[in-house]
């Protein structure tokens, strides 16, 4: 097997996003067809992470430093490659349903975590600016932004807050 024998798509960019928990119950029903993540972390320090989306497409993520902004370069790998390189993570696999909800502009990412983080439910926006206003739609709770125990890493290497 050779590894990382192709990279179709590449991004490179710097990320800037606001996390927040939900409010289950003021979520919009029904929720919008979701995509099912399965994601490992292969490294912390730069965040190296392997994702698989509906089980049928890979991406290498390589994120820098940082909680509101951070680089990140993302690039397709072959799904045979990612699924050697989850066998090869240290921590637990991170299993979630990601949807994206439009609100006031935004679209907001809200991952409905499974398997030992069942129950957990998150939602993200990304933004052009750290400084962008941003609407928050009722279904958002408290700000967990600036919080390290929320970035998926953490979740892969402590499982959920207490």
């Amino acid at each position: 097997m050779v590894l990382l024998e192709a990279a179709p798509k590449q991004m490179a960019h710097q990320e800037i996003e606001r996390k927040f928990l939900v409010h289950r119950e003021k979520l919009p029903i029904p929720l919008p067809k979701g995509e099912e993540f399965e994601q490992a972390y292969l490294g912390l320090s730069p965040t190296v992470r392997v994702r698989i989306v509906d089980r049928q497409t890979a991406y290498m993520t390589v994120k820098g430093a940082g909680l509101l902004s951070r680089e990140e370069i993302e690039f397709e790998i072959p799904l045979g490659d990612a699924k050697a390189m989850v066998k090869l993570s240290p921590y637990k696999v991170v299993h979630k349903t990601r949807h994206n909800i439009p609100y006031a502009g935004c679209v907001w990412e809200v991952d409905l975590y499974h398997g030992e983080l069942d129950g957990l439910l998150t939602a993200e926006v990304e933004m052009e600016s750290e400084d962008q206003a941003v609407e928050l739609p009722d279904f958002v709770g408290r700000e967990v932004t600036e919080d390290p125990a929320y970035k998926n890493s953490s979740l892969a290497q402590r499982g959920v807050p207490g």
